[in-house]
């Protein structure tokens, strides 16, 4: 009856598992009712935080021994998991563990040690903002962020009836650039039947 209980299917872990290791755990809640499954995902999990830390702690010698410590030690209790040993809590306990360290928590006193910096260059954010937004603006897809934001300002600030050459001045653009803009947006609209996407 307890196997039934801690092994079930989880749309949670599989969200978490696609988060990490990408599509190909689409589809697999189901399979979390298999402790071995299970097993496989914790470990393949922590093989890809692992190789993600020791890319980017470089420069944090303790932040990186006690990440590695902290793993280790999930892993051994990963590789405990069967429907006799019930380590539930020891992994959710590494795990918080973990987090904690990667947020900047340490030395057992509940404050913050170190400070932690989220950085993402622009084809990441351009990738991150796709991924979200879905194929509802596929018609930009071959622009980049910004140039997608300065298309939605010049339709915004032309909607307002501001001149074309203070358009450019606000955005420091030039004129002719703010001309074949709105050229683009009114082919869009004209094409789509439908108006150009706002901010």
């Amino acid at each position: 009856m307890e196997e039934k209980t801690r092994f079930k299917d989880s749309s949670e872990f599989e969200l978490a598992m696609r988060d990490l290791l990408g599509k190909r755990y689409y589809g697999s809640a189901g399979g979390f009712s298999d402790f071995s499954f299970c097993k496989r995902c914790l470990l393949s999990a922590i093989r890809r935080i692992r190789k993600r830390l020791n890319e980017i702690v470089t420069m944090d010698e303790r932040l990186g021994h006690t990440s590695s410590s902290v793993l280790d030690n999930l892993e051994r209790e990963s590789m405990r998991i069967s429907t006799k040993a019930n380590n539930d809590w020891a992994i959710i306990a590494n795990l918080l563990h973990l987090v904690s360290y990667l947020l900047g928590y340490d030395w057992q006193d509940g404050k913050t040690h170190r400070n932690v910096i989220f950085y993402q260059d622009k084809a990441q954010q351009q990738t991150d903002w796709l991924i979200d937004k879905g194929k509802k603006r596929e018609y930009l897809d071959a622009f980049r962020l910004e140039e997608k934001h300065r298309f939605m300002l010049v339709n915004l600030l032309n909607s307002k009836n501001i001149p074309e050459y203070q358009i450019a001045e606000l955005l420091g653009i030039s004129i002719e650039k703010v001309r074949k803009t709105l050229k683009f947006i009114q082919k869009y609209e004209n094409e789509k039947g439908e108006k150009f996407p706002t901010l």
